[in-house]
């Protein structure tokens, strides 16, 4: 389990949206974790970084909002990108090409990782 008490929590206005979608309870449950976590809002910055995400190789059409948690993260320098999303953000081929492209453009502070591989 991960220290919290190490890691400053933060989450873009995209992750807050998301957490808006599904059943009441579900809302309820994600709106009370939110309240822990620093919100930034989402910016041109990332919302062009995500654009070129989108690419044969890295993320898929469909992926959109996943191109933009990864944009964000890497704007805004954070340490780590925690995910549990294996489909786009976690799986290990999307993950290389995502982190090659994301060097290219000069973001090279993040880590794509799940809870469990950083604890």
């Amino acid at each position: 389990m991960v220290e919290r008490e190490k890691y400053s929590l933060v989450v873009s206005e995209a992750v807050e949206a998301e957490c808006q979608r599904g059943d009441l309870e579900s809302v309820r449950r994600r709106r009370a974790l939110l309240e822990e976590v620093s919100l930034f809002a989402v910016d041109q910055r990332m919302l062009e970084l995500a654009r070129l995400l989108i690419a044969p190789g890295a993320l898929p059409e469909k992926a959109g909002p996943d191109a933009v948690h990864i944009a964000a993260a890497a704007v805004e320098e954070c340490e780590f990108l925690l995910t549990w999303n294996f489909r786009h953000i976690a799986n290990v081929r999307i993950r290389r090409e995502v982190e090659r492209i994301l060097a290219h453009h000069g973001y090279t502070k993040t880590t794509i990782c799940t809870p469990e591989e950083l604890g």
